[in-house]
């Protein structure tokens, strides 16, 4: 039977720091953060649950690392006839979801296009003056977009602002020590790095229980 280890865990950043004592010389440990650990500060979205192990001197899953997606957050303004573009990458199969809002004196398009086909759209939304639409796409997959406000008519001109909500989960991107890593120091401190700032969940504190780290490497 696997034995269990006590830590400490915070969160920082884009990194989970996590803080153990005891470690035996030349063992094999399994480390586990469990899914709702953390979640995006751009978005309520938490993180799926990830395992690795190590062996500790004396004596990984590989986790691949994600892409951030391009998250967007923008304000402009458009002259009569002119429209504006936006490249936005998707890091895994899912859903786009953006906002349009527009000013008083602007009617607008929002349109969405494969960046590798601009010249068709996937879908659109209307914004009549001073209106705010959403945008939702949900079977898209991983992969480059062009979103393109662009003007009702030549007679629409002023100030519009733009959203791109994050519907993706922090995915890890590495971990220290790495996937099956041997000659580990038995005082290391043991880091998961996600791919975009993230924030403490409320599955975090469970890290500090003795069932997502044990030696033998089987939990």
């Amino acid at each position: 039977m696997a034995s269990v280890v006590y830590g400490q865990v915070q969160a920082d950043q884009c990194t989970v720091k996590a803080s153990y004592t005891g470690l035996t010389a030349g063992a094999r440990y399994t480390v586990t953060l469990p899914a709702g650990s953390v979640h995006s500060v751009s978005g309520d979205v938490y993180n799926t649950e990830v395992s690795w192990g190590f062996t500790t001197a004396g004596g990984a899953v590989t986790v691949q690392p994600g892409e951030q997606i391009a998250l967007l957050e923008t304000m402009g303004y458009l002259d009569k006839g002119a429209s504006a573009t936006y490249r936005i990458s998707l890091p895994a199969n899912g859903t786009l979801k953006a906002t349009l809002s527009t000013g008083s004196t602007l009617r607008a398009y929002l349109y969405l296009h494969a960046a590798a086909d601009p010249s068709n759209y996937i879908t659109y939304v209307y914004a009549a003056g001073g209106e705010t639409k959403e945008l939702v796409r949900g079977d898209l997959a991983a992969g480059d977009y062009l979103l393109r406000v662009y003007v009702y008519s030549r007679d629409d001109y002023g100030p519009y602002s733009l959203k791109v909500w994050d519907t993706f989960p922090p995915v890890v991107k590495s971990t220290d020590p790495r996937d099956g890593a041997t000659w580990v120091n038995v005082k290391a401190r043991i880091t998961v790095t996600f791919n975009e700032a993230i924030e403490p969940g409320p599955a975090l504190s469970q890290c500090i229980n003795p069932n997502y780290l044990r030696r033998g490497g089987i939990l």
